[in-house]
């Protein structure tokens, strides 16, 4: 349901994806759910942004020498647009194949997001809002306040 209406408003134009984070209309927070919706919402702009096709990225050439059944993986040109932002790597969701998976413990990708909340909350911010920022903000909130009668 956060995946389909979370595309729907980035599909949009939307600046602002809400809730993520959220569950039951916004009574709970999780920091799980908040990698999560942050992951999923990351490849939904990626999507979004659309296929770069054209003369360099079609690679014909290669497709041509390589042929059916070949190994592409293995081609400069493969490399080259693999780091290009054509691929979007993702860091809690499982990508390994069930062997793989499995050997690794096979976490779910709630322990993925626990665990990737835990090195962000560790790592911590040093970067501060501008104090200006800061009062624009109150300000603007004590207006809003206003509206409601508070």
């Amino acid at each position: 349901e956060k995946t389909i209406s979370n595309m729907c408003a980035i599909c949009a134009g939307n600046d602002v994806v809400m809730n993520s984070g959220m569950f039951a209309t916004g009574l709970t927070i999780s920091l799980e759910q908040l990698i999560l919706d942050d992951e999923i919402n990351g490849i939904i702009r990626r999507l979004h942004r659309g296929i770069d096709v054209n003369e360099k990225t079609i690679g014909a050439e290669v497709i041509k020498r390589v042929g059916p059944r070949g190994n592409f993986i293995i081609e400069d040109h493969t490399f080259e647009f693999l780091r290009s932002g054509e691929f979007r790597e993702v860091k809690v969701s499982n990508t390994k194949n069930y062997d793989n998976w499995i050997s690794a413990g096979a976490p779910s990708v709630v322990e993925n997001a626990s665990k990737k909340a835990k090195e962000i909350l560790k790592a911590g911010n040093d970067k501060k809002l501008d104090n200006k920022i800061i009062e624009k903000m109150s300000d603007i909130i004590k207006e809003f306040e206003k509206g409601l009668g508070k």
